[in-house]
């Protein structure tokens, strides 16, 4: 069984926040993969099963900064190795639909990968990064949870397509194939 996490904000308020690029992509591949969330009380997620192909999606209800107590009882719940485990989020360090898969690196200053990190007590999982760019006019934690401007809404179907079908590969072929193919 494989778990693959997006990160985010829970709330109408910041659904179509930067921030919350790591849920966008979780609907967009459970779209495509037929598979329905659910709320579930006990990891405080909304969760999608795909028994089948053995994988399930989870969407952390906590806000981002938080993120890891939920991982924590999914991890704990499905019996994961952190081998296992995709987390997908947003990244001010890569330019804007940049992805990059990475395993084992630190959190790079996103809280919500920090907060996984000390919960888990390891580094050790799989990354699938967004890029959002950055806004040297606006202060970082304003930037984040702004909504895409206009220009780049024109192509963020396509990109959140390709991210979807990136962890996808990753879930067929494993994090070494990943990062030869999209790094």
């Amino acid at each position: 069984m494989e778990l693959i996490i997006g990160l985010g904000n829970p709330g109408l308020e910041y659904k179509y926040t930067r921030h919350n690029i790591g849920f966008i992509i979780l609907d967009k591949l459970a779209k495509d993969s037929g598979i329905k969330f659910r709320k579930d009380k006990i990891s405080h997620s909304s969760l999608g099963k795909d028994i089948k192909n053995e994988i399930v999606l989870a969407k952390p209800e906590t806000f981002m900064n938080l993120s890891g107590g939920a991982v924590s009882k999914l991890i704990k719940n499905y019996n994961i190795n952190l081998n296992k485990l995709l987390i997908i989020y947003d990244d001010v360090d890569l330019d804007f639909g940049r992805i990059k898969f990475s395993f084992g690196s630190s959190s790079g200053g996103h809280k919500g990968v920090e907060s996984v990190i000390n919960s888990l007590k390891s580094k050790e999982f799989c990354r699938l990064r967004f890029g959002i760019g950055r806004n040297s006019r606006m202060d970082t934690s304003d930037f984040v949870l702004s909504r895409f401007r206009k220009e780049e809404l024109g192509c963020l179907e396509k990109l959140i397509e390709d991210a979807s079908q990136a962890a996808m590969f990753w879930h067929n072929f494993g994090i070494k194939k990943a990062m030869d193919k999209y790094n």
